[in-house]
């Protein structure tokens, strides 16, 4: 129910002519004059009767008209899995600090030497070009035993 005018109907031309409430326009008095001019950058402008509108932003913007971006870091998205901890890096990008027993990008996968009980002293987790993981000792390889993730 639209409460922003007053209508009569004409016997004349058998059609109704309504009279818009100050703040209101258009044929069926529907539209706010203050979201005219579509203050809204990044949302909806809705009439309100105490400050003459009201923007709904979208998902990602905030302020009185939208204007503003929500700036959203890598690290926010919470990437790092496995409870590693999300650095973030000078070209707004992101490195995970893993615990011992995971590794990669994200710490999505078990650290392979752990798993075969290689010394963590002399033996790390690379990195192969299958992006795969293996276990690599510089000194005592672990005889007979290679993994792969």
């Amino acid at each position: 129910m639209n409460t922003h005018k007053i209508c009569l109907d004409s016997s004349v031309s058998l059609t109704a002519q309504c009279a818009c409430y100050a703040g209101w326009t258009g044929t069926f008095c529907d539209t706010s004059i203050a979201c005219l001019s579509n203050p809204c950058v990044y949302g909806t402008c809705v009439a309100s009767s105490s400050s003459g509108y009201i923007c709904n932003c979208i998902t990602g913007y905030y302020g009185s008209q939208c204007q503003f971006p929500i700036t959203q870091t890598p690290c926010q998205t919470n990437p790092c899995r496995n409870g590693g901890t999300c650095q973030l890096t000078a070209t707004n990008g992101y490195i995970c600090s893993c615990p011992a027993y995971y590794v990669g990008m994200n710490c999505e996968y078990v650290n392979p030497c752990l798993l075969i009980g290689a010394p963590t002293s002399s033996c790390q987790p690379v990195l192969t070009s299958s992006g795969n993981y293996t276990c690599s000792c510089a000194t005592n390889p672990v005889s007979g035993v290679k993994i792969s993730i």
